[in-house]
């Protein structure tokens, strides 16, 4: 998905109150950039002035409020949001804009001061994050206007006591599950608890009228990218094996049940094992970002795109979604045997199809795919989905191929739908005892730790990427709490009476 997210950083600049604005990327008719709010003193709220040598036609910002601008729109007063009005002294603030200049090709130049601060020289250019140009191994670089070695947390100021928050994580867990509800396409079940969802792409079909209807929009989009759905599917149903029990104890089981299904349900749709056909997405990109409005309004045509055995491979997507079957047939064994069944005779198809016409997807049949969910490699999602089919299976051909499609050595840059490297070294670990994939899961975590390879902002988040920063850092968490369980359960913690490892 194409969108610009709003990015704050606290990065120590020049103490000044005229700030630049630095251009990270224009076009015709419009930029993006950053400006820079680095106070002469603490400040508790604040106002500032864009002022700039063009008008802007229309501006968009997201961590601050629009208060005015003038005539001819050259200058726009802009005020703190409730969560970003603490700027103390030696910090700065930096803020994403996205301007339109209709008719024009250049980006304005720009200037920005605060109210009741003392003029003083332009600051330094907001720091940039370079991400990875595939999928792995590369680091991130150290930011442009920042310090260059890594930041650390300074106990005390500003950020706050986390040891003095009490969080119900139950609460958490079921919200959480709600957000995954609201992405529902197709028809809504029942027991819909979003009241205002309501069926939609009801006519998603393929070749023939194949039903394609079902699944998850992608995020605030309504296309159904299938490499990202299946990833999240993963994840979900692995977690839900791994902790059962704070599912039962939070009164989420059943909820997540539920939730799970809907991708479930929608892969099996979506591989057609009979003509050997595997429908990878349903909307187009372009078409779908011209609409702005609910899904239930939708009325552009909606193609569908799929893989076959003479048209590419789509190695990459079809194995993250035989390991989201896989994982899925277990979730459900013991509540819905025949369910879980069909769960696996579905992955074990779609594997022997993946492994035969193996390549990456974005490459072959689903080109529209590349400006959104661009693949790099396949050989970790097939690691992952036999893994997942051995843990179902316990047959050894599974366990072989993992081990055949492992990449090793080098430190997996992040867990997430393009990178499922870290992944493929926690299952193997997890069910071979092997301390080689120990020893990457370990350094892994490590990297994302304080004095890691991982940028870490002022107040102690790893800040692996500007393009959903959060998620990056949560993934990581969850794969140090996976490796944590499953040392634990060898008994392999320092703690541990004569620990085994």
């Amino acid at each position: 998905m194409l969108r610009f997210w709003a990015f704050l950083g606290l990065v120590g600049l020049a103490h000044c109150a005229t700030q630049g604005m630095s251009i990270r990327s224009h076009w015709d008719g419009g930029f993006a950039g950053t400006i820079t709010l680095a106070p002469t003193h603490t400040v508790h709220g604040w106002t500032a002035h864009l002022a700039c040598d063009a008008p802007i036609d229309s501006l968009e910002i997201w961590t601050a409020d629009i208060v005015s601008s003038n005539g001819d729109k050259s200058e726009y007063v802009i005020r703190n949001k409730p969560y970003d009005g603490d700027i103390h002294n030696g910090d700065s603030l930096n803020v994403d804009i996205v301007g339109r200049t209709p008719g024009s090709s250049t980006a304005p130049n720009c200037r920005v001061f605060i109210e009741g601060q003392d003029h003083g020289n332009p600051a330094t250019s907001a720091p940039q994050t370079q991400a990875p140009s595939g999928g792995g191994g590369s680091q991130t670089q150290a930011p442009s206007g920042g310090s260059a070695s890594p930041e650390t947390v300074t106990p005390g100021a500003s950020c706050g006591s986390a040891k003095s928050t009490k969080y119900n994580y139950g609460d958490a867990l079921g919200l959480s599950i709600l957000f995954f509800d609201a992405q529902r396409s197709g028809k809504m079940p029942a027991s819909n608890p979003i009241p205002w969802r309501h069926d939609s792409a009801m006519n998603d079909h393929g070749d023939g009228g194949v039903d394609l209807t079902g699944g998850w929009y992608d995020a605030g989009d309504h296309v159904k990218f299938n490499l990202p759905m299946a990833f999240s599917a993963h994840v979900l149903a692995y977690g839900l094996n791994r902790w059962k029990d704070g599912y039962s104890s939070s009164n989420q089981l059943q909820n997540m049940y539920e939730m799970l299904r809907t991708p479930l349900d929608y892969f099996m749709k979506c591989w057609r094992p009979q003509s050997q056909e595997y429908y990878a997405q349903v909307g187009n990109g372009a078409a779908d970002h011209a609409f702005w409005g609910r899904p239930e309004d939708m009325h552009m045509q909606r193609p569908a795109y799929k893989c076959t055995a003479s048209n590419g491979g789509c190695s990459d997507v079809e194995g993250i979604t035989v390991a989201a079957l896989a994982a899925g047939s277990m979730a459900f064994k013991a509540s819905d045997a025949a369910y879980s069944q069909r769960l696996l005779a579905s992955a074990k198809s779609l594997y022997d199809f993946a492994n035969a016409h193996k390549g990456i997807y974005n490459k072959g049949p689903i080109s529209d795919a590349t400006s959104y969910y661009g693949s790099t490699g396949y050989k970790d999602e097939l690691c992952v989905a036999a893994m997942e089919l051995y843990k179902a299976t316990k047959d050894a051909k599974y366990l072989n191929d993992a081990k055949a499609n492992f990449e090793g050595n080098d430190v997996a840059w992040a867990l997430s739908w393009d990178d499922n490297h870290v992944m493929c070294e926690l299952l193997l670990y997890e069910e071979t005892k092997d301390n080689r994939y120990k020893g990457l899961v370990e350094s892994f975590v490590r990297s994302y730790m304080p004095g890691g390879s991982v940028h870490q902002t002022p107040c102690g988040l790893a800040w692996r990427d500007q393009w959903g920063s959060l998620r990056y850092a949560a993934n990581a968490a969850f794969v140090a709490l996976a490796g944590l369980a499953s040392m634990a359960k060898r008994g392999c913690l320092p703690n541990s009476p004569a620990p085994k490892c």
